[in-house]
């Protein structure tokens, strides 16, 4: 399945509806008191219907290799919790 991927690193601005409400969750927990020093955030937002463009959203993290690790700790944990193991194998495009 490919899918129509963009970054938006040259513009910060979010280009759309799901993105705008992504940056305005990252600025909640930005803004939460509660948030410690070192917290992350990763605000994943999928579309009403599959093929249609979701949004991406980080706080707090350092880099993309970060991201990426936690991110696949947590569909890891996610699978194993419904009793399922899922293999997750890194390839070049």
């Amino acid at each position: 399945m490919g899918l129509d991927v963009r970054r938006s690193e040259d513009n910060p601005e979010p280009g759309d509806r799901l993105g705008m409400i992504a940056k305005r969750l990252l600025r909640a927990f930005e803004a939460d008191p509660d948030v410690r020093g070192g917290e992350r955030l990763m605000v994943m937002i999928a579309p009403l219907q599959y093929g249609e463009r979701g949004s991406v959203a980080t706080c707090g993290y350092d880099d993309e290799a970060q991201a990426k690790t936690d991110l696949t700790i947590q569909l890891k944990a996610l699978y194993e919790a419904s009793g399922q193991e899922i293999e997750i194998v890194v390839t070049d495009a």
